[in-house]
């Protein structure tokens, strides 16, 4: 299904995900991803790759699932002979595929990951810092637009990809929101957070109740339909 700005493109990750149909128990705290994403973007109202409706002409053709995995080096020049697996390409938000490959892969080391705190660059050497300054130095001179995304888009990223996570119990969505909200990463100067953190727990909480209560009923059931198997033969 095409997509024409970011918001689009944001809801239809968000709510189709994996597997293709969220559950009651997901949508809710996909519901608050999305909510987020489009606060956060509510900053930059006339914005040309950070805004809410940014579309055309900052919709790029991506690789999809970039990592040094998939690129191909030759050993004794350094140069890049061929980059593989491009099964996941398709056109996407500039923001959203501007980040480092490898040793240049800062978003871990500067904002939230899943349910990760920020590594904020702790066994880094000075010849490390120095690199990194270096390394974005020559990505401002050549194009600052892609500067802009590496740096300004990490939180966008950070929060698409709470609203992109798996379903429960393997994803982490709802662990981001709380950290997200209880590292104050949303600061005074925005205002007041989008919603009612405490009410979205205390609802998020009955919802996980019932979750359990719903998996235990289906673990019985199954083991009961075990027991009377074997006990027919």
């Amino acid at each position: 299904m095409p997509t024409f700005s970011s918001k689009e493109y944001v809801k239809l990750v968000a709510f189709n995900g994996l597997p293709p149909t969220q559950s009651k128990y997901d949508l809710p705290t996909r519901e608050k991803c999305v909510q987020l994403f489009e606060s956060i973007c509510g900053f930059y109202p006339s914005s040309s790759l950070f805004g809410s409706v940014v579309g055309n002409p900052y919709f790029y053709f991506s690789h999809g699932d970039f990592h040094d995995g998939n690129i191909l080096v030759d050993p004794e020049s350094g140069s890049i002979t061929g980059i593989i697996d491009w099964e996941a390409a398709g056109f996407r938000p500039l923001w959203a595929e501007i980040h480092g490959v490898g040793w240049f892969e800062e978003d871990h080391h500067r904002f939230l990951h899943g349910g990760k705190n920020p590594e904020n660059f702790e066994d880094d050497t000075d010849s490390d810092l120095q690199l990194h300054a270096f390394f974005c130095r020559e990505l401002y001179q050549k194009n600052p637009d892609l500067f802009y995304c590496f740096f300004g888009g990490v939180e966008l990223r950070a929060t698409f990809q709470a609203a992109a996570d798996s379903p429960r119990p393997v994803g982490k969505s709802h662990i981001y929101l709380e950290k997200y909200h209880h590292l104050g990463y949303w600061a005074e100067r925005r205002g007041d957070f989008p919603w009612d953190m405490v009410a979205w727990l205390n609802a998020r909480f009955d919802l996980d109740e019932e979750w359990t209560r719903a998996e235990l009923a289906k673990s019985s059931c199954a083991d009961g339909g075990l027991g009377a198997a074997q006990s027919s033969f």
